[in-house]
């Protein structure tokens, strides 16, 4: 007879033998656990369970199973348990004991890899120290903010006019900046010579010349090549034959921008530098020209090759400041 939502039901069963009778309101001791099998599973004695996951009265348990087996919980079932509802449709005891050990298999197996997550997630927590790292964990948006940065004047600093010469951390820069225009005007010079367009003037001329008037050209010294700030907090040397100037993120991952400072006092200290290594007593003219020409008939790269003479030996920028 109908009680409320329920109904009485009389259930006979015969398990290992014994014959039992039940007579009890269906429908009213059912509770519902999310995330495991047992969301879809009354809350009964006869639902008892093994620690492997079997029942320990499959009969009954598989009956009670599909008297509550409808349309709703078939699909939650064959999404998570595909098997067991296959087991569910068979006569098969054993089918059915063998699904419910996978079952509570599976369901073990998504705690654990649920603790995984949230032990792995503490862990990256722990770790995080800017804003972005910390947006992403939580997958929030992240919000990305920008800032110019310029060099800081220092007492032995290039960007300081006053300063009598190049500091030694931009020394080395320096003498890449140098070796990278001067091998490049020596080049033009004499592949121009050798094409006719400058007579048949001595090699030793024209690489004196090209070189004297690259080094004596303040504006390009001043205007291709400045100081810009580091990550490291240094600064540095940026231009052509050195290194582009590029950003980086803060401590809270935040986009910092430098910004490249020029002026005539840098002009005037690569200036001098040109003239100190280009124009002194070694390497001589005739050799410069030797270099850069081998380079060119081997298709080297000129600068790196006249680096290797002015810059890379021992006792020479590269090399004793590095």
């Amino acid at each position: 007879r109908p009680v409320g939502t329920s109904s009485v039901a009389i259930m006979v069963f015969k398990e290992m033998g014994v014959t039992f009778v039940i007579v009890g309101v269906v429908g009213v001791a059912v509770s519902y656990f999310a995330g495991d099998l047992m969301s879809y599973l009354p809350s009964l004695d006869f639902a008892a369970r093994h620690p492997n996951g079997s029942a320990v009265y499959p009969e009954i348990y598989r009956n009670l199973l599909r008297e509550k087996f409808n349309e709703t919980t078939r699909k939650k079932l064959q999404r998570d348990y595909p098997y067991l509802v296959e087991a569910l449709q068979s006569d098969d005891i054993e089918q059915f004991q063998e699904a419910l050990v996978k079952a509570q298999q599976d369901d073990q197996q998504k705690k654990d890899a649920i603790e995984n997550y949230k032990m792995e997630k503490a862990e990256k927590r722990k770790k995080c120290k800017t804003k972005k790292c910390k947006a992403e964990l939580e997958g929030e948006p992240v919000i990305r903010r920008m800032s110019m940065m310029g060099p800081t004047p220092t007492k032995d600093d290039a960007y300081n006019r006053q300063a009598p010469e190049l500091p030694a951390h931009m020394r080395c820069d320096a003498c890449q900046a140098v070796v990278f225009q001067g091998a490049a005007a020596v080049e033009k010079a004499l592949t121009s010579a050798f094409h006719g367009d400058a007579g048949a003037r001595m090699e030793s001329v024209l690489t004196l010349e090209a070189i004297e008037n690259t080094c004596h050209n303040i504006s390009l010294w001043m205007y291709e090549y400045g100081v810009a700030p580091s990550a490291q907090g240094s600064n540095l040397f940026i231009g052509p034959g050195v290194r582009e100037s590029t950003h980086w993120e803060d401590e809270e991952g935040d986009t910092v921008v430098p910004q490249t400072a020029h002026s005539d006092g840098t002009g005037k200290r690569l200036s001098d530098a040109c003239q100190m290594l280009l124009l002194g007593e070694s390497p001589t003219e005739d050799e410069i020209a030797a270099i850069v020409m081998d380079a060119v008939h081997q298709g080297a790269d000129t600068a790196a090759a006249l680096r290797i003479a002015v810059c890379d030996n021992p006792g020479q920028p590269c090399t004793k400041y590095a």
